[in-house]
């Protein structure tokens, strides 16, 4: 039915789901050991076949998130830097529209990856989103090598005339380039950017909701530890990723330091340039060396007649909002979809070392070398929370409660910079922020790695990509309420609106978590 991926009906992917939630079969922690029963040991070659993958996973992703992450960073300072630093305006225009196509076009681009043969889909987003980040470096380029002409708000004070609405819009829009060929080339950056944002998240659902999923199954198939080695490649997943958003800006901030922008721009195009030959390679390979990749089940409204299906989308109203009302609604149909709300309301949480909290910390007179170190400090902590992730799973914790210890834990660290709002002295206050806003990211990293993975092993295989697109959508909605808070209280002696909110975010997270997963237990758990 199809060329190179055999189309499978619903029925199927239900016993595929049965097989991975029953994928723990008691074996041992060395995997070449850890066969099933009275089977023998996986033979030497398999097993080093397997590893084989792995490593070709890892490094394919390593390079993929570094470039990202260099990316994102530099795209900012370059926003800034075309105000001549005297504004915020475009890199909040970017975070907005950025959230806003997540949102919009979320479970769209997870359609698309339900529909989509895994290779062609894969090839195509990394493709995609390269070259568009590549042509944005362009942009970037040629823009900072322009002498741009830049609008003044206080040229236009003297007009009496103008309204107080007017006289504010102006301010809003001080220190902007006004000329056309920049007004040209930032919309070109906006637009390729984030549409290679929301490419790249798409790419993340293939490979994170999908692709590791079907790697499991093969190694399941080899008599391994299924359960396992799904932890095996979460936990190292989410280290190369947070490794990455520690040094990715710190090796792209010293080479600004002593590199015109225009050459750092140049420098990420090239490096995105090298992250596609990689990561096409890689991507190739893993697929040629496991065959369950190329089973693609699909759901049974696929395998409708096609008159049938074009009479139905005939009465569709819209193809794009039916798109993302089905998703919404397979979304709720999800046994884990109290977990994916929690997962949503943290990203309300602005006690993240995130641009709001970092502004704060800087009009506090912290200086930008500190605030690094501090980042770094973050970072680690959620590299110590991976690490633990696996030690609670060895010791046989579920699921279910690593999430709702974590994020308990998550929400008892970030009391402490609640009620350091109450301390008088404000090095002291500022101290229990920071202590509590850096321990709270073992418990973070702890949770996102748990739902995570009960997200892997409850969505059918037909509607892993539309349920991860939708999640997606969700977070960016509850992330972009931080930013409309940004908004409404502009000014820094406001940031203790900031934490009131993010703590009762995380506390309403951990009460639907108690209470729509922790206590309902409805999933197996993996041992």
């Amino acid at each position: 039915m199809i060329a190179t991926e055999q189309c499978l009906g619903n029925k199927s992917g239900v016993g595929e789901r049965s097989k991975l939630l029953n994928g723990s079969n008691g074996c041992g922690h060395n995997e070449q050991q850890c066969a099933i029963g009275s089977l023998p040991p996986l033979p030497g070659n398999e097993c080093e076949e397997i590893q084989q993958i792995r490593r070709i996973l890892y490094c394919s992703h390593a390079i993929a998130k570094f470039a990202e992450r260099a990316w994102q960073f530099s795209i900012s300072i370059f926003l800034a830097a075309f105000t001549g630093y005297k504004s915020l305006f475009l890199v909040s225009t970017y975070g907005l529209f950025s959230g806003l196509s997540s949102c919009v076009f979320g479970s769209f681009m997870g359609k698309y990856v339900d529909r989509t043969g895994r290779l062609y889909a894969a090839k195509f987003l990394l493709l995609s989103q390269n070259s568009l980040v590549i042509l944005a470096t362009i942009c970037s380029f040629l823009l900072l090598s322009h002498e741009p002409k830049y609008f003044h708000a206080n040229q236009h004070e003297s007009d009496t005339t103008s309204s107080a609405y007017i006289l504010w819009l102006h301010s809003r829009v001080n220190n902007l380039p006004c000329d056309s060929i920049s007004i040209f080339f930032l919309l070109i950056i906006h637009v390729f950017g984030v549409a290679a944002n929301l490419l790249d998240e798409t790419f993340q659902v293939a490979i994170e909701k999908d692709w590791i999923v079907v790697l499991s199954q093969h190694a399941n198939n080899r008599r391994l530890n299924q359960a396992k080695y799904l932890i095996d490649i979460n936990v190292m997943m989410k280290q190369i990723d947070l490794s990455c958003k520690l040094l990715s800006p710190t090796i792209v901030g010293i080479g600004m330091a002593f590199c015109d922008l225009r050459v750092v721009s140049i420098l990420i195009g090239i490096l995105n340039l090298i992250s596609i030959v990689i990561e096409y390679i890689s991507t190739t390979k893993i697929y040629e060396k496991v065959p369950e990749l190329a089973i693609k089940i699909r759901s049974t409204t696929e395998l409708l007649p096609k008159l049938q299906q074009q009479k139905e989308r005939n009465q569709e109203p819209s193809n794009n909002y039916c798109t993302k009302v089905n998703g919404f609604h397979t979304y709720v149909m999800q046994p884990i979809v109290f977990g994916g709300i929690s997962l949503s309301l943290l990203h309300m949480n602005v006690l993240t070392f995130g641009p709001i909290m970092t502004a704060y910390l800087v009009s506090e007179g912290f200086s930008m070398s500190l605030i690094g170190v501090l980042r770094g400090v973050s970072c680690m902590m959620g590299l110590f929370g991976t690490f633990l992730f696996k030690h609670l799973s060895l010791m046989g914790m579920s699921l279910e409660s690593s999430g709702f210890w974590a994020v308990t834990f998550q929400f008892t660290c970030l009391s402490l910079s609640y009620f350091s709002l109450y301390i008088s002295d404000t090095l002291q206050s500022l101290i229990g922020l920071i202590v509590g806003v850096c321990m709270s990211r073992v418990g973070l990293w702890i949770f996102d790695i748990s739902i995570n993975q009960l997200m892997q092993i409850s969505v059918n295989e037909d509607v892993r990509g539309i349920v991860g697109g939708t999640q997606n959508a969700l977070n960016a909605f509850m992330g972009l309420t931080a930013f409309a808070l940004g908004l409404i209280f502009p000014d820094p002696s406001d940031f203790h609106i900031y934490i009131l909110t993010g703590y009762l975010a995380v506390g309403l997270a951990a009460a639907n978590w108690y209470f729509g997963v922790y206590r309902k237990q409805p999933l197996p758990k993996l041992s």
